[in-house]
């Protein structure tokens, strides 16, 4: 059965490479091997149906093939010894599958500063707030930071101003309800 079905996709794969001929011999060697397939008694009720739908499917299969190459095509069928029919049994090896670990603070965080932030924020069972800006923070303020905190900067940023130790881009982008609770939280911190 595992055979036929192996001529069978060979036929098909002949079809589409525009080999009309050699998809009609396949699919007939196919079905013809199919049609000698036996089964004890014992095994009638477990592989009956599958046989005959097997059947069914490589014989519908192969008069498909050779009236359109009768029709259409007019193409030579080859014989089986000019055809290049594999000789044994095809054996599928399963291969395991596992997903790979994620490390998730390497989604949160841009730096080391970052990730250890992050870790913070997931360690803090906290209000939703807390996480909430532990999430958009980016490590802590550094002397010589370039970041402007000036009045223009807040006015530029819808009047809100960026607080230390966060991502001035992350934070303008942010709405303005987000970067009330952001400041009120940074604020609540430093007291």
């Amino acid at each position: 059965v595992c055979y036929s079905l192996g001529l069978r996709y060979l036929g098909e794969a002949a079809k589409a490479d525009a080999k009309p001929g050699e998809a009609v011999a396949y699919t007939r060697f196919a079905s013809e091997n199919i049609m000698r397939a036996t089964y004890t008694a014992a095994m009638a009720k477990l592989y009956q149906s599958r046989l005959d739908e097997a059947r069914s499917d490589i014989d519908v299969i192969f008069h498909e093939c050779r009236e359109e190459n009768e029709k259409v095509y007019f193409d030579a069928v080859p014989t089986r010894e000019r055809l290049k029919i594999p000789e044994g049994q095809f054996i599928v090896n399963p291969q395991d599958f596992s997903m790979p670990e994620v490390d998730t603070l390497s989604f949160a965080s841009r730096d080391a500063e970052a990730g250890a932030a992050a870790a913070a924020a997931s360690a803090n069972k906290g209000s939703k707030r807390s996480s909430l800006s532990n999430w958009f923070s980016f490590g802590s303020s550094k002397a010589g930071d370039s970041r402007s905190t000036t009045s223009a900067a807040s006015a530029a940023a819808g009047g809100y101003e960026c607080p230390p130790g966060y991502d001035k881009e992350v934070f303008d982008s942010l709405p303005d309800d987000i970067k009330r609770d952001v400041l009120e939280q940074h604020r609540a911190g430093r007291s």
